[in-house]
């Protein structure tokens, strides 16, 4: 058995007192996005966690880097995010996305706090090219295989600036396919599109992190995928339904439930995390929360990831 430990998935929930600054438009906005940053920063590295994230309190969803600076796509109109009751920014694709003459370099290493997050095992989420694909209004190229291939072939040049700025952790988030359930030839190009990324991902580690479906119809299939490991929401999918196959990789185990304030006991953590372990057997073993936890507001947050470090201190001594 590889590691075992503990992280944080996706955008973290804002404090009331910066979302008071943002209704506001508070000149100190910057300044107290960064303040906020620090403190939850600073409590990933004291409890322990395997890697480290920057919160992303300034994002205001997963696209929304991605709409306001790379090249060939326009902000769209809000849309509501699956069955939740929180919207996104629509990205418009207007042209060509990979080979842009205007695209020169990183779109999201300007959106993190590389400076707070200290110089070893940082972590970041990036949405994977189906789930970009699913969510964005194609109004240039006709054909979502071919805009997914693009996609992939920008998130490979976004990961290739991520690692040499010392990220070792790479969480594609894909609620899309978890949604869906794609199958066939469509599960065979998500793959595909997701090798592309994996092999300019050298030096960091590529998890794929689904959620808002029940993956145990595919599940299979995901087991092939040639990535460093899978991340599991197992509010939606049931143990039982996967416990006969063998994890040949890493598994991030999404066993906090991110869209409910009822709070999970360390123990009862542990506990679960333990016979999923025995279970699936994977390489390697993380907890984490189901999906971003800024659907719950943010004392709950916090309660969350202190209850998530508690049971992998307890997981660990077991």
């Amino acid at each position: 058995m590889g590691e075992l430990g503990a992280y944080l998935t996706g955008i973290f929930p804002r404090p009331e007192r910066l979302i008071e600054a943002t209704r506001k438009s508070d000149p100190n906005l910057e300044d107290l996005v960064e303040v906020e940053e620090r403190k939850i920063i600073k409590l990933q590295r004291q409890y322990g966690l395997a890697y480290c994230s920057d919160p992303l309190l300034d994002w205001d969803d997963m696209l929304r880097p991605f709409t306001d600076g790379l090249p060939g796509l326009k902000s769209g109109p809000l849309n509501r995010i699956f069955e939740n009751n929180t919207f996104y920014r629509m990205p418009l694709v207007m042209e060509k996305l990979d080979g842009h003459p205007k695209y020169k370099g990183s779109v999201i290493l300007k959106h993190i706090h590389t400076n707070l997050l200290g110089k070893s095992r940082r972590k970041i989420d990036l949405p994977d090219p189906f789930t970009m694909t699913d969510l964005s209004d194609d109004r240039y190229y006709g054909n979502k295989v071919d805009l997914m291939f693009d996609i992939a072939k920008v998130l490979s040049k976004e990961i290739r600036f991520l690692v040499k700025s010392g990220f070792s952790m790479i969480q594609l988030n894909a609620p899309s396919i978890a949604y869906q359930e794609p199958k066939g030839d469509q599960l065979s190009q998500i793959g595909d599109a997701i090798n592309e990324i994996v092999k300019h991902a050298s030096g960091a580690k590529v998890y794929l992190h689904l959620y808002w479906g029940d993956i145990s119809k595919i599940f299979p299939k995901l087991l092939d995928l040639d990535i460093d490991g899978i991340g599991i929401d197992f509010t939606r999918t049931p143990l039982d339904s996967i416990k006969d196959y063998s994890v040949d990789m890493g598994l991030a185990c999404g066993c906090l439930d991110a869209q409910n304030t009822r709070m999970e006991d360390p123990k009862s953590i542990a506990e679960f995390a333990s016979h999923v372990l025995e279970a699936l057997s994977p390489k390697e073993f993380f907890i984490t929360n189901s999906c971003d936890l800024e659907y719950i507001p943010y004392p709950f947050a916090i309660r969350k990831l202190t209850n998530m470090a508690k049971a992998s201190f307890i997981l660990k001594g077991s």
